[in-house]
């Protein structure tokens, strides 16, 4: 069985325990049968060109140069290119010395302390199917060694990057730059519950002194038109300045632990680019995508289907700390006044308890609901089933 943890439906391949990949359509919140799973689509093409390796699907274009770097990234469907001149994928390695807090800081001049020894990398393409192509990308830095999987698989509007790092560095700090060709003032970035902007420019003091910020599944460089979001399963510091978004990876303090973070690590990021405002967009869905892949089960039974929810993020499906029925908790991704729609799969009664679950505001009764929500609202719920009244 394959269980779906989000609350929306989602499409894709799934890899099964015996090797095999399969296609399935997993309802929101619910299960789908492996057994009767298809094969999916063939879309992708994978091969050498002048530049550089080629991974193509019917969504995305691109171009993966000797250095392991991506050239190009294009979408297939307005043929808008997305990498600026320095590419996408620039692993960088700078000298990291703090001289107060060495675990917790890292100083606004660290990008200019980059670290000159010499470095060496191996591009292959390693997987050529219809379903899937990947580019395997061997670097050695330092004392370190990374090997990172370019994957592109078949129907996906995004590029993904599976990375293992065996990291043996100290007062070192390690960030993959992806340089853009869009210009912004501002870059969108994920916190719990909505996003913030923070400014993608050291044009004035204020600017220059968010040299690195916090996120969460996602960061994103956009304009009204089109935009390019970079995904992530567990990094979480970034720093944008004038098209280019640089994801921090690693660092190497010495005090407190002259150990600290030294050994292997696993990484996952994913470049995303779309068209119209993000608000728009699929990113954060994709960025929850990213991070809840669908999971195998054992056993067998007929598919299910849980809550769901279009228009706002069903964040919470719980059970109540006190009383009885289910707590659904919802928030406005954006920052913009929306209707969303709440599907239940049974009919009940929904009342609206708040954070703490003390109140008991009625709803309605049935088992689809319009709720209204303004920016960044969040609004929590208790579902009172028929069986359970």
């Amino acid at each position: 069985m394959l269980f779906n943890p989000l609350p929306w439906a989602v499409e894709g391949f799934a890899d099964l325990p015996d090797g095999r990949r399969v296609w399935q359509r997993i309802p929101p919140g619910g299960i789908a049968d492996a057994a009767s799973a298809g094969p999916g689509p063939g879309d992708v093409t994978a091969g050498s060109g002048e530049d550089g390796i080629v991974l193509q699907n019917r969504f995305l274009r691109a171009v993966i140069g000797p250095d392991g770097r991506i050239t190009s990234l294009r979408m297939m469907e307005t043929n808008q290119e997305f990498a600026g001149e320095a590419g996408l994928n620039d692993w960088q390695l700078y000298r990291d010395v703090e001289c107060v807090y060495d675990a917790w800081e890292m100083s606004h001049d660290a990008a200019d302390c980059p670290w000159d020894g010499a470095a060496s990398v191996a591009v292959t393409l390693t997987l050529n199917t219809s379903q899937r192509a990947e580019v395997t990308v061997e670097r050695r830095f330092s004392e370190s060694h990374a090997t990172q999987v370019i994957r592109l698989d078949a129907g996906s509007e995004q590029l993904d990057f599976i990375n293992h790092i065996d990291w043996q560095e100290r007062h070192k700090l390690l960030k993959v730059r992806f340089d853009t060709n869009i210009l912004c003032r501002d870059a969108v970035h994920e916190i719990q519950f909505g996003c913030i902007r923070r400014p993608a420019h050291r044009s004035d003091a204020s600017a220059a002194a968010q040299y690195e910020v916090c996120q969460h599944r996602y960061s994103a460089l956009c304009d009204e038109g089109r935009g390019l979001a970079l995904l992530n399963d567990g990094s979480y510091g970034i720093s944008c300045d004038r098209g280019e978004m640089a994801l921090t990876l690693l660092t190497a303090p010495l005090v407190p632990d002259p150990t600290c973070d030294r050994g292997a690590h696993d990484l996952s990021f994913a470049l995303l680019p779309f068209t119209g405002p993000i608000s728009r967009s699929r990113v954060v869905r994709a960025g929850y995508e990213f991070n809840q892949r669908p999971r195998v089960l054992e056993g067998t039974g007929p598919a299910q289907e849980g809550p769901a929810a279009d228009g706002a993020i069903l964040e919470t499906v719980k059970v109540p700390e006190e009383g009885e029925g289910m707590i659904l908790r919802l928030y406005e991704p954006y920052g913009k006044t929306c209707r969303a729609e709440l599907r239940l799969p049974e009919a009940g009664r929904l009342e609206e308890c708040g954070l703490a679950e003390n109140e008991h505001a009625e709803i309605g009764e049935g088992d689809l609901f319009s709720l209204d929500f303004r920016p960044f609202q969040i609004r929590t719920f208790r579902f009172i089933a028929e069986a359970q009244q």
